[in-house]
């Protein structure tokens, strides 16, 4: 793909809040990481009892066009306070994550004091091993110029309410929105699109190197929204999009995603 290329790359674990956690599939470019702190592309997790749960990888199969991965949703994110695990503050900071998703005007002003407030407290995250809750299976078809991706979640308990696939990378990399005519900045944290395919461009500094989603579908059909965004802060380092299901009707029904992450590193 004209300098990009996708790679299953088991050994990279990631930097920053969310090193240690597995990944989706890693971006290279001319042969650089432009994962980051960034989740990859098409990473499932999964909401449980209020609380965000991370994947881990179980195998990875290859073809010449083709990656299959299969993880297993079993990394709860917790938090620590001064070095000490504090369930109660990780209720409290899960339920402020969720209204700081959805309060998008607010949410340049909410970040302000966040790392002042994270330093001068040591609260930190973690993500402590549980029983898996769910398992997915995400397959990468290799196409020209996009990536045709099919992730199917299958849940294991009940209060599995919520499904995410990731798709992120560098935040000091992809720092403009492109709309094909010119660049202005992408939006802090995460901003709701709903349903409007394909989204915005989320581009490098010279509008060459880009990608976005288009083609999104989910069996059965249930509600789902697109989120996206950046944050590059001293804390934090990622832009991208996020698929959310509202899985919360479908009585732990298995539940595929399709779409496609259109790719391009040229002209502008």
């Amino acid at each position: 793909m004209n300098g990009i290329c996708v790679r299953a790359d088991d050994a990279f674990s990631g930097e920053g809040k969310t090193r240690g956690l597995d990944r989706g599939l890693i971006l290279f470019r001319d042969g650089d990481n432009l994962a980051g702190e960034g989740m990859g592309i098409g990473c499932p997790a999964v909401q449980h009892r209020e609380s965000t749960v991370f994947a881990s990888i179980l195998s990875t199969e290859h073809t010449s066009d083709r990656i299959v991965r299969h993880y297993q949703m079993d990394r709860r994110m917790s938090w620590t306070v001064g070095g000490k695990p504090a369930p109660r503050m990780s209720a409290v900071i899960e339920g402020a994550v969720w209204f700081y998703r959805h309060a998008h005007p607010l949410q340049r002003l909410l970040m302000l004091p966040v790392g002042t407030l994270q330093d001068l407290c040591r609260i930190h995250p973690v993500y402590p091993r549980m029983d898996p809750v769910a398992t997915a299976s995400v397959t990468c078809q290799l196409c020209e110029k996009h990536l045709a991706i099919s992730a199917t979640f299958r849940p294991r308990c009940a209060n599995t309410d919520r499904f995410y696939l990731f798709n992120e990378l560098r935040g000091d990399v992809f720092c403009s929105e492109w709309n094909g005519l010119y660049m202005s900045a992408p939006p802090p944290g995460w901003k709701p699109l709903g349903t409007h395919l394909p989204t915005p461009w989320l581009s490098d500094r010279s509008g060459a190197t880009r990608f976005r989603l288009h083609a999104v579908g989910v069996t059965p059909a249930c509600p789902w929204t697109i989120f996206w965004g950046r944050e590059y802060t001293r804390n934090l380092c990622w832009a991208g999009f996020a698929i959310e299901i509202d899985a919360r009707t479908m009585s732990n029904a298995e539940i595929t995603v399709a779409y496609h992450v259109e790719l391009n590193n040229g002209a502008p």
